[in-house]
């Protein structure tokens, strides 16, 4: 069930996912509480509900961005 509320892009289904989570005596009160309280406030992070719109460019950071350049000067250097 947590991986379709990850996967899911659609935001109606989230819901209903995330709420028949939170009402399923299956899954345990801490582990509830603990999910609501950290990652549910964060789920633009990590859902893919708010992650549809997003390209790789606008995630961009400095560890990425090096790895680009030295993969370009690598090739650059290989073909010349």
């Amino acid at each position: 069930m947590l991986k379709n509320l990850i996967s899911t892009s659609n935001l109606a289904e989230f819901m209903t996912i995330w709420d028949k989570i939170s009402s399923n005596p299956e899954f345990p009160k801490s582990f509830i509480d603990y999910f609501n309280s950290r990652w549910v406030p964060v789920a633009h992070m990590w859902s893919r509900v708010s992650q549809r719109l997003h390209d790789i460019y606008s995630e961009g950071d400095t560890n990425m961005l090096l790895e680009a350049y030295v993969h370009f000067w690598y090739f650059l250097k290989k073909w010349n």
